[in-house]
């Protein structure tokens, strides 16, 4: 019979984020447990002598736990105890008992830009709070993605927890004074939800004049708000499950690889607050709501020509130049995200997916799917699906 360890969990439990990690790492625990938890509140908001005290006199054999930033030192709070730490920074220390787990907020923050580039918009600006690494990085990555397009972003980083009015009249400010229409990435869903509120406040239009993508898919706060929120999922549930694993193998002693694991996001989960395609030809406008309707039809070019009424010539030269590439592959981004999307989503069968989509076979789909994402439908969902 399995030793049943005991491990302190020091994670905010408030936010969809937190719970959705707790339930990765429970999942673990009942296939490979039993174990037993302690849960506290979060590392950031203690002591370091209490947390000490508190996982000593549990007796606990691991610690599970989150660190915003590189203030807090590890091996002071937990001692020499197995460890898994999810930071939020990138100043990771290596200790043998421990493993460092932090998102991926470059490909967070390229994810975001490619989305809101693919809505056709012109005009981009990013929202995050400052002096936060995580806020930071994942502005920069998306600055830089807008930059390589041939774009520039408007930024704009308050500090949390200042002076609540005072901020939201800054960020009121700011939000006039920006051309519209445009694609707003914020740092986070809280940001997001913080920006759709003032805009209603201030008479601007979601997602007509500002269209706002939010990062972790919380699903309470997307859906709170008016109108609901798109975001970047960064497959927490996973995370948990990965990070409970790591700290399994940390216990029994057993040699580990990296010390540090990167958790990329998984995809965009589209909402209203998106759903808009800023695109100032019509013509291409029209092109691009028949590709998004059609997305699990077996559309081509020529359906897409035959149903806007011009010459193929015509709209692949104005589709190229609004949008930056042919319409071929806009219907292939647009079908593999589809796929993706029930891949990660939804527990039907790939076969089932590839019916679905108009596929013969699962040959058929999956050679479809490796051509763009480079890997087959089966290791994409390993690869992202807890």
């Amino acid at each position: 019979m399995n030793k049943m360890f005991k491990v302190l969990l020091l994670i905010e439990t408030s936010e969809m984020y937190g719970q959705r990690l707790l339930r990765g790492i429970v999942k673990y625990s009942q296939f490979y447990g039993p174990w037993t938890f302690y849960t506290e509140i979060p590392l950031y908001r203690r002591t370091r002598n209490e947390t000490k005290m508190s996982a000593l006199q549990m007796g606990c054999n691991g610690v599970i736990t989150y660190l915003p930033n590189s203030k807090i030192h590890v091996k002071d709070v937990i001692g020499n105890l197995p460890a898994v730490v999810f930071h939020g920074t990138v100043e990771i220390p290596t200790l043998d008992s421990s493993v460092g787990v932090i998102s991926d907020f470059e490909k967070t923050g390229c994810m975001g830009a490619e989305y809101l580039l693919r809505r056709g918009f012109k005009n981009f600006a990013y929202c995050g709070f400052k002096r936060m690494y995580w806020s930071d990085a994942r502005g920069e990555s998306f600055v830089r993605e807008i930059k390589k397009a041939g774009f520039a972003t408007h930024c704009y980083f308050y500090i949390p927890f200042a002076n609540k009015d005072k901020s939201n009249v800054c960020l009121a400010d700011w939000l006039k004074s920006l051309p519209k229409p445009i694609g707003l990435m914020a740092c986070n869903d809280d940001v997001g939800q913080q920006v759709i509120n003032i805009c209603q406040i201030e008479n601007i239009f979601v997602p007509d004049e500002i269209a706002v993508l939010g990062v972790d898919d919380d699903d309470l706060i997307c859906g709170l708000t008016n109108p609901p929120m798109s975001s970047v999922s960064l497959g927490a549930e996973k995370a948990g499950y990965e990070a409970a694993e790591v700290l399994d193998k940390l216990m029994l002693r057993k040699k580990i690889g990296e010390h540090i694991i990167f958790i990329k996001p998984t995809h965009i989960v589209s909402r209203q607050s998106t759903e808009i395609l800023a695109v100032e030809d019509q013509v291409v406008a029209e092109a691009l709501r028949f590709i998004r309707l059609n997305s699990e039809k077996m559309i081509q070019v020529l359906d897409v020509v035959n149903y806007i009424g011009v010459s193929r010539t015509t709209l692949s030269e104005r589709f190229l130049k609004n949008m930056g590439h042919s319409i071929h592959d806009e219907i292939k981004h647009v079908r593999n995200n589809r796929i993706a999307n029930y891949l990660i989503d939804t527990n039907m069968s790939i076969s089932d997916i590839a019916i679905k989509m108009g596929y013969t076979d699962v040959g058929h789909i999956s050679r479809y799917f490796k051509s763009y994402e480079g890997v087959s439908p089966q290791t994409y969902r390993e690869k992202y699906k807890l």
